[in-house]
Formats: C-alpha cells, sequence, structure tokens
C-alpha cells in the first residue's frame, strides 16, 4: 500500500507541474484527500498491528486535518471500521462505520 501512496503523491506533484491554475486548484484539494488518506492507512496498520493506543492517537490526529471529500471519508472511515471488525473491537468498528455512512 505504501508503494502505491508515493506513486500518487509523485502523480501529483508532476501533475501540478502540467497544469493551468484552475486545474491546480482541483489538484491541491486532492491533496487534503491523500494526507487524510495517508492518516487512516497509519490508523489501520496501528489496529491490525494491535497497537490500538497508536491507532486511537492516530484518529484523534485525523479528526484534526481538513475534511476532504465525502468519498474519500467513506473509504477511509470503512477501511478503519473493517480493522476494528477483524480486531474483534466491534463497538469501535460501528463507530467507523457510522462515520463512513
Amino acid at each position: 500500500m505504501r508503494y502505491g501512496t508515493r506513486i500518487a503523491t509523485i502523480v501529483l506533484t508532476v501533475g501540478l507541474e502540467q497544469v493551468d491554475a484552475g486545474e491546480r486548484e482541483g489538484l491541491l484539494i486532492d491533496r487534503i484527500g491523500m494526507l487524510y488518506y495517508r492518516q487512516g492507512e497509519a490508523i489501520v496498520e496501528s489496529i491490525s498491528s494491535g497497537d490500538i493506543a497508536s491507532a486511537k492517537q492516530g484518529t484523534r490526529a485525523l479528526e484534526e486535518l481538513k475534511v476532504p471529500d465525502a468519498s474519500v471519508v467513506a473509504y477511509v472511515q470503512n477501511s478503519i471500521g473493517v480493522a476494528y471488525m477483524s480486531s474483534g473491537r466491534f463497538e469501535a468498528a460501528i463507530e467507523h462505520h457510522e462515520k463512513a455512512l
């Protein structure tokens, strides 16, 4: 997963150099989504490794970020919910699935 994130970041950076000002604004907004996604990815990794304290800290940090497009929020929150569900933490899973909805 990290490899794909790095590629997306490179494409975003290169893309910014090749677009006009109006398109650049849209791509910068997408960067907010990328930050949110990457933070969510770190939370899922923490849950998967059993480090729930780090996951909770990461969730607090996620809540402080600017909110991206609803589809990004839904994807990230669902992923966190699935990770919690897989670890048997059903109340936390429900909370994140509700945020995804």
